[in-house]
């Protein structure tokens, strides 16, 4: 299981919603598995959207997430960014 805390994006919305949350992982996305939307955001229960993190933040209990699909990942000592078509988002990886 790998933990990571969102500490930085240039995705606006992302930022107000799930700065600070922590995501939990088995690993690291195949890219040809996701979405080919750049980000969404994806509401537990609703099966047509599959996610590959979930975000745990007190604010939402648990009851949202959401997903990206990486262009290019980047993995530095503790810190992850990834890249999307148009944003970014870097967390601190444990």
């Amino acid at each position: 299981m790998i933990t990571m805390t969102l500490i930085r994006t240039t995705n606006p919305k992302i930022q107000n919603e799930f700065l600070g949350a922590t995501i939990m992982t088995l690993d690291m996305p195949d890219l040809e598995t996701l979405p080919n939307d750049e980000l969404s955001v994806k509401w537990y229960g609703n099966e047509k959207s599959a996610n590959f993190w979930e975000i745990n933040n007190d604010s939402h209990k648990g009851s949202s997430g959401f997903y990206c699909r990486p262009v290019h990942i980047v993995k530095q000592k503790n810190r992850l960014t990834i890249y999307t078509e148009y944003n970014s988002y870097e967390f601190i990886v444990r």
